[in-house]
């Protein structure tokens, strides 16, 4: 019986808060910017990352949803990603945070409305808190399915911009990581993305308090008994 009043009351100040984590929200107005990984044009495959704050108690990334615009060809209704998780430290990530070694998913695509939804589901990927950059790049050719563009948010800018980077150099801006000025945009922006899980809320000072106090007195009501 005790062993389940203490259990409650942890669960009572640590509560799990399952839905959206992130949300960047798509403007199908403004310019979008290549994130595609071609497998027959590979020099000209191009990644996008975007950089994330995790709360503190760390999250669970469950989904991955990224926007892009209804463009040349027909995107088939699944295809694979690639998935992009860097620890961020400045305003671009490191030389050397490779996004073409990504982990490779199974995603659906759907049209809603001017946009195609890339998602990838059923995951697991626990992230501490801190500053994150996060991507998914979907794997498609470019004589078949055609060529999307990743959209840009509606809002200011949270943060830093978002990160591309053309490992193979065939567009002509180079190898490393830059901002969408590289691309032609006048300043950075951010892409669009809706990230979705678990994240666990840590106790502050005086929840920890409430705490020891439960547990001292569930303590003393053994000993009485």
């Amino acid at each position: 019986m005790y062993r389940l009043i203490l259990a409650a009351l942890i669960c009572s100040i640590v509560p799990l808060q399952a839905g959206v984590l992130w949300y960047q929200a798509p403007d199908t107005v403004a310019a979008a910017y290549v994130d595609q990984e071609f497998p027959d044009y590979a020099g000209y495959s191009t990644y996008q990352v975007h950089d994330v704050t995790v709360d503190p108690g760390g999250w669970t990334i469950q989904s991955i949803t990224s926007y892009y615009t209804v463009g040349w060809g027909s995107w088939p209704s699944t295809a694979s990603v690639r998935v992009n998780i860097f620890p961020k430290s400045g305003s671009l990530p490191l030389s050397g945070d490779d996004p073409t070694v990504g982990t490779v998913y199974a995603a659906t695509l759907s049209v809603s409305g001017s946009s195609t939804l890339v998602t990838v589901g059923g995951l697991s990927i626990p992230l501490a808190a801190g500053d994150w950059w996060i991507g998914l790049t979907p794997i498609l050719l470019f004589g078949s399915d055609g060529q999307e563009y990743h959209q840009v948010v509606a809002d200011a800018v949270v943060g830093d911009y978002s990160a591309v980077r053309n490992p193979g150099g065939s567009f002509g801006f180079g190898t490393a990581w830059a901002t969408y000025t590289a691309l032609g945009r006048a300043t950075g922006g951010d892409g669009a993305i809706l990230i979705e899980g678990v994240g666990g809320a840590i106790p502050e000072p005086a929840t920890w308090s409430l705490l020891a106090l439960g547990v001292g007195a569930l303590a003393f009501l053994r000993r009485r008994k």
